[in-house]
């Protein structure tokens, strides 16, 4: 308000001894005002106009960035429900698409791009290769393992499934058990147990021993 009243008495005076004239309230809201008026519309519109346009940057460049974090392979389903689609594992292939949800966004892929898969609070959780974790709606592992338990890239137990790119080293604790740590951005590890230690030895050294780049 202050701005504007400044700029009205400023060209006010500007009139009157551009003019020589004596001031008068008539000449003033005859002469002055409506100058004065269309002077701030304008001014008003251009701030609006500047305001409108920086708001409009920001969204776009908000979308662009929100776009460029989310993988391609990613399609976006809104307000649709996740339906069980591992109920029959003997229709689920590697190439299946799943409905998956992240941070309540529903998104549609398969369990190729998935590389741990691990059971938090009684769901099945997957991890893609940026360690994003998403979650599946259905809580046992086993319609996932009947699937890649045949496929070489993965070692898979009842309770976690890790793909061998994941892998940074392997030690032993004690005799039989095995603890894996994982490379980046993966993080921590697993343990795998007795039971699958066997297993999991054979799988590893072979897939050591598979020429690189055949199977990734």
């Amino acid at each position: 308000m202050i701005l504007p009243l400044c700029a009205a008495n400023i060209f006010g005076w500007l009139y009157f001894n551009g003019h020589d004239q004596a001031f008068s309230l008539k000449a003033y809201w005859s002469g002055v005002l409506p100058v004065v008026t269309a002077g701030l519309f304008i001014i008003l519109g251009v701030e609006i106009s500047l305001y409108t346009f920086e708001a409009v940057v920001v969204v776009i460049r908000a979308y662009r960035i929100r776009k460029a974090q989310m993988p391609d392979n990613h399609v976006t389903v809104l307000s649709e429900p996740v339906e069980d689609h591992a109920s029959d594992s003997s229709t689920l292939t590697s190439d299946t698409l799943l409905k998956v949800t992240r941070n309540r966004i529903v998104y549609e892929m398969t369990l190729a791009d998935f590389y741990i898969f691990d059971i938090v609070r009684k769901r099945v959780k997957g991890f893609d290769r940026n360690a994003d974790d998403y979650n599946f709606n259905f809580r046992a592992m086993k319609s996932i393992k009947d699937v890649l338990v045949n496929d070489p890239r993965f070692f898979c137990t009842s309770s976690f499934i890790m793909r061998h790119s994941t892998i940074d080293r392997v030690e032993k604790d004690g005799f039989r058990n095995r603890i894996v740590y994982f490379k980046a951005p993966f993080s921590g590890m697993t343990k795998v147990n007795k039971t699958y230690a066997k297993a999991f030895d054979y799988w590893y050294s072979t897939y050591e021993n598979v020429e690189k780049g055949k199977i990734t």
